[in-house]
């Protein structure tokens, strides 16, 4: 498992933020059943009570109870969102990490067509190497059997341009000169 596989959900923990958010829908519904019956018990005091400063205490309480019940409702749906946004974010990740491998294959493909050389894999040659790690250069100057020169502008997103000389030796293009 590389790196960035291992930073994704597996199929056994999306099934388990699933059971969470079973398990959060499940408690909502006894809260919320308990909060109810805290207000209907408290709605019932109410009726009993003789002086106006006791009423507005529990009608206080009852509110505050109403509250509550409408914070547990914004929670669980944040929950539930927060949730939902983690799957989303998992499936993008494995997708990205899909396309990364399929570009990888690719290159290793086109490494090894076009870099062979004296029975050496290309993926194993300088320029496969260097073709596996950063893809196709922008630019190629190239002098058959002298050297080749392979430019990347805005290197790695960083700007500028990075240049990679290949000198040619026996049978093959040699690293000649690396970027500092």
């Amino acid at each position: 498992m590389d790196i960035a596989e291992s930073q994704h959900l597996t199929e056994a923990q999306r099934k388990d933020v699933e059971r969470a958010m079973q398990e959060l829908q499940d408690n909502k519904d006894k809260i919320r059943e308990e909060l109810k019956r805290a207000m209907e018990q408290m709605r019932g005091e109410l009726s009993k009570v003789d002086t106006a400063e006791v009423k507005r205490a529990m009608e206080r309480a009852l509110r505050d109870l109403e509250r509550q019940e409408g914070q547990i409702e914004r929670q669980l749906a944040q929950a539930r969102r927060n949730m939902e946004r983690a799957l989303q974010q998992n499936e993008r990740a494995q997708a990205r990490v899909q396309e990364r491998r399929e570009e990888q294959q690719r290159r290793l493909q086109y490494a090894n067509e076009r870099f062979t050389t004296g029975g050496v894999e290309g993926a194993k040659t300088d320029r496969g190497k260097l073709y596996l790690r950063h893809g196709p250069p922008d630019e190629v100057e190239s002098r058959p059997g002298q050297n080749e020169v392979w430019r990347y502008r805005n290197f790695r997103g960083m700007g500028g341009t990075m240049v990679f000389e290949f000198a040619f030796e026996g049978s093959d293009y040699r690293l000649k000169s690396k970027p500092e």
